[in-house]
């Protein structure tokens, strides 16, 4: 059985950088096992933005699982691509816009 837990991240909104989305995918994880007495495992998502090497940004997601019995952590990260330029510049803040962006 999987049950879903609304668990927060600990990290910001639109989580920056490697090390901010697995801290976001980890603090998930173990709090949705925390969350669960009967769980044996917990299990937490998280999607970020890293730099890219062309001056753009690209879109990435962590996966991380705890397992109760030991407490044994894993974390793997997703392949990342290429944000439109615009949506780029938008979450740097350098066009117009809104603060904040909802894509759909």
């Amino acid at each position: 059985t999987i049950t879903a837990h609304d668990v927060p991240s600990g990290v910001s909104d639109q989580p920056w950088g490697d090390d901010e989305t697995r801290t976001g995918a980890l603090n998930r994880a173990r709090r949705a096992l925390a969350a669960d007495p009967a769980a044996a495992y917990g299990v937490g998502l998280e999607g970020g933005v890293i730099d890219a090497f062309d001056g753009g940004a690209e879109s990435i997601g962590c996966m991380a699982i705890v397992r109760r019995r030991d407490g044994r952590e894993s974390v793997a990260r997703t392949a990342s691509f290429p944000l439109p330029p615009r949506v780029a510049r938008l979450l740097r803040g350098q066009e117009p816009g809104q603060p904040k962006m909802e894509l759909g």
